[in-house]
């Protein structure tokens, strides 16, 4: 049976052009790009990371971005670009720029570009330990073909590289999150505890530790391969249990929570 929206939407993306005689009355193609040629804007993490993760859900092989003139892949590289930089930083800690909603938002995107990239990627990329960033992104510019299906000219330089490492970075801030959030409630400390960071957070290091337990592992010796030991492990079951028991016990009689974090600010 058909969607209320099927019966005027072809969401088949290989659909450019409706036959005249259909019974629809736009094609997602259109809508896709209509999406992409907005009035987005890039500094706005709550858009962005939407906008992205929308379009490229509904178009999974890519038929929109098959033939890209030059201004929509600028679109896409800006829309890449700016989902990119609202990646966890290290040197921030528990407290990122953005809220652990936004983050969750992120990964969706970062998961859905790492899982539909054909080469393995290398995550470990450290902007600390770095000594060379466009050394960096030179090695990856080889790998940046195929890049979550998208072509080159809709990439930001370094994006292999770029999308592992986001995922490391969320894997990593969010597991300290939710680790954070259980050792709070566990010691009664209902004040400070925070029940919709833990779920946002746990919802952020199951995506990114299920995206990034495919991949080889780190090289810990230039030219030596992935170390042995250094791949990363899916999330851990027990944590999760923990985790999701501890959220749904602090809901309360009406089936609602408390109000945690604000989710944009």
């Amino acid at each position: 049976a058909q969607t209320s929206y099927e019966t005027f939407l072809a969401f088949d993306t290989r659909i450019k052009e409706l036959d005249e005689k259909s019974d629809r009355t736009a094609t997602a193609y259109d809508i896709l790009q209509a999406l992409l040629h907005s009035e987005w804007r890039e500094e706005d993490m709550f858009q962005v990371p939407l906008l992205l993760y929308t379009i490229l859900k509904m178009d999974p092989d890519r038929h929109v971005f098959s033939d890209l003139d030059e201004q929509t892949s600028a679109r896409v590289r800006q829309l890449v670009s700016a989902v990119l930089r609202g990646r966890p930083r290290r040197r921030n800690g528990l407290e990122q720029q953005y809220s652990d909603y936004l983050i969750y938002q992120t990964v969706l995107c970062y998961s859905e570009l790492n899982d539909q990239t054909d080469q393995p990627i290398d995550w470990s990329q450290d902007e600390e330990e770095s000594k060379s960033e466009e050394a960096d992104a030179a090695d990856a510019a080889d790998t940046e073909i195929g890049v979550g299906g998208l072509p080159p000219t809709a990439l930001p330089d370094g994006s292999a590289a770029q999308v592992s490492l986001a995922l490391a970075r969320c894997a990593e801030s969010s597991w300290m999150q939710v680790c954070k959030q259980l050792a709070l409630r566990g010691a009664g400390d209902t004040t400070s505890f925070d029940p919709m960071r833990l779920a946002y957070s746990l919802l952020t290091y199951v995506i990114a530790s299920n995206s990034l337990s495919s991949t080889a592992g780190r090289e810990l010796v230039r030219g030596q391969g992935p170390a042995p030991g250094t791949m990363l492990q899916p999330a851990n079951s027990r944590i999760v249990v923990a985790a999701l028991a501890a959220f749904f016990q602090e809901q309360n009689q009406s089936g609602m929570w408390a109000k945690g974090q604000p989710i944009y600010s």
